[in-house]
């Protein structure tokens, strides 16, 4: 099976990365795979640059704009790109903004054609957010079509205020009119549902994790990093990604402040960028707290996440209640993956995850005090646990059971055919 793969993300990390994973997994089984990062702004962090051709195979093919200049020694920054037609504007987006940037996507239609045209492939996997050339030039090419959608269209009324009635129409067009779509999370399959999209034509990939990278370190050198943090002795909670406010990072250093103002041992590890250093600032938290008990890793190749992670002793995934939490968190595989004990509350693809395993710690995040109650009792189990145990061993069992990136790409590949049955169909009744 020959698959053209479209992605017209900048920099949204989660959004090129997925689609990465997704082409190498489909790639290992044996299918060509032409990846294409259509926009012209593509600016992926720049050790992602090295990722990309590190997978590339034989058959595991991957375009991109060229790789900007950066300045001598710095291997891990994002420059910044001007606005660009496919991505969601930064800040607060306007449907007039949505709009122009719909409209602003029929510009991808001549490449498309030519990449088509180029590799001839038997299916067209697309992500599609605000984009609608690829349905010109699928129709065209009488290609069957696969979507890989990932937030639902309705996010726009619960995290920006917009009404996604003016859009809805667009993206439940383009959901019928393909011919398999891949859905994220039950929620997700939901909304789909009652826009009468048929249950068959969904395939459920979440995120995924790579257990071969994300593994426990030999403890010599988790000792040695541990040293290099300041971290030898302590008791370390860990919370890995974006400092934003919608993950709840506000409601951990609440709850966690008792703990380290009784214990200067207790430390919080944030693993990765912060975006928002004045975010931290304003939790009111002393100053020699902030100096000695927050330690932050900085921007990290993703390949060199899962050792950091491995330096906390429990992780934590605070996120505030939501009635439509529909994510799929790429942290919640990964800490699993690294057989880690797990503080969460129970929302969504957590719950679903975790629900049923006896390592981690869920509560409703509702119940005030109830992360705070939590984090005591995972202090508490780190304490008495013999060192080296793998806390959250049942986590990383469910991760290489049944959800790792390979699994991923299975599913997406039986989505590609299926996708070609259907267009075979639906050509042999015209």
């Amino acid at each position: 099976m020959k698959i053209l793969y479209f992605n017209y993300m900048t920099t949204s990390f989660a959004s090129i990365l997925r689609s990465l994973e997704y082409g190498k997994a489909i790639a290992d089984q044996g299918h060509d795979v032409t990846l294409c990062y259509l926009n012209k702004y593509f600016r992926p962090p720049a050790f992602y640059f090295d990722l990309m051709d590190s997978y590339r195979s034989d058959n595991f093919h991957i375009y991109h704009a060229p790789r900007p200049a950066l300045p001598v020694g710095n291997t891990n920054v994002t420059p910044v790109p001007k606005a660009a037609m496919g991505k969601v504007v930064d800040g607060r987006p306007t449907l007039k903004g949505l709009y122009r940037q719909i409209l602003g996507s029929l510009r991808y239609v001549p490449e498309e054609l030519k990449w088509i045209d180029k590799i001839r492939p038997d299916v067209l996997l697309v992500r599609p957010d605000h984009v609608l050339s690829f349905m010109v030039t699928s129709w065209s090419r009488r290609l069957p079509l696969v979507l890989e959608c990932d937030g639902p269209v309705e996010e726009l009324d619960y995290y920006w205020g917009l009404d996604s009635r003016w859009v809805q129409p667009m993206d439940t067009w383009r959901a019928r009119r393909a011919q398999a779509l891949l859905y994220i999370s039950e929620p997700c399959r939901d909304l789909w549902l009652k826009k009468n999209i048929p249950a068959e034509k969904m395939f459920y990939t979440p995120n995924g994790a790579h257990p071969d990278t994300f593994k426990p370190l030999e403890p010599h050198a988790r000792q040695a990093l541990r040293e290099k943090y300041g971290l030898v002795g302590s008791k370390v909670i860990g919370f890995s990604g974006n400092l934003r406010s919608w993950h709840g990072i506000d409601l951990l250093i609440a709850a966690a402040l008792p703990f380290m103002e009784k214990d200067p041992e207790v430390k919080i590890l944030f693993i990765g960028s912060v975006d928002d250093p004045k975010f931290l600032a304003s939790q009111n938290v002393p100053e020699q707290i902030r100096k000695r008990q927050f330690v932050f890793t900085g921007p990290l190749p993703y390949p060199r996440m899962g050792e950091h992670i491995d330096l906390a002793d429990f992780m934590v995934i605070p996120y505030p209640h939501n009635d439509f939490f529909y994510f799929s968190p790429m942290k919640l595989f990964e800490a699993m993956c690294l057989g880690k004990l797990i503080v969460a509350p129970r929302l969504g693809q957590i719950e679903e995850l975790l629900g049923d395993l006896a390592s981690p710690l869920l509560y409703d995040a509702r119940e005030a005090g109830a992360l705070a109650k939590c984090l005591d009792l995972a202090l508490r189990r780190v304490s008495s646990a013999p060192e080296g145990t793998m806390l959250g061993a049942d986590a990383r069992a469910r991760i290489e059971a049944s959800h790792t990136w390979a699994h991923r790409g299975r599913m997406v590949a039986d989505a590609c055919e299926y996708a070609i049955q259907q267009n075979a169909r639906q050509s042999g009744r015209k």
